[in-house]
């Protein structure tokens, strides 16, 4: 019994892991399509974000990215938690 719990909580705190690294291209995704929105010269940062249309594809996919990663997260969250507490 204590074998599956540690178990279960190790493939969670995988899974956790696995969520965090797929979180990095949505965040600097998101960092640098805010910085080409609101930077008065965003070309100097990357010549990518002179071209507002690209700046509003970067944002839109990296807060796609972030928010699939954010609900992941929460929900490993949660179950780590009930396995804990059936423990």
């Amino acid at each position: 019994m204590v074998q599956k719990y540690q178990q279960e909580l190790k493939a969670i705190e995988n899974k956790l892991l696995v969520v965090a690294v797929l979180d990095v291209p949505g965040t600097v995704l998101t960092g640098l399509g805010i910085a080409g929105k609101f930077d008065d010269n965003p070309g100097a940062l990357l010549a990518i974000l002179d071209d507002p249309e690209k700046v509003n594809y970067m944002l839109a996919i990296g807060l796609a990215i972030m928010g699939f990663c954010a609900v992941r997260f929460f929900s490993l969250v949660s179950e780590r938690a009930r396995l804990k507490a059936s423990q």
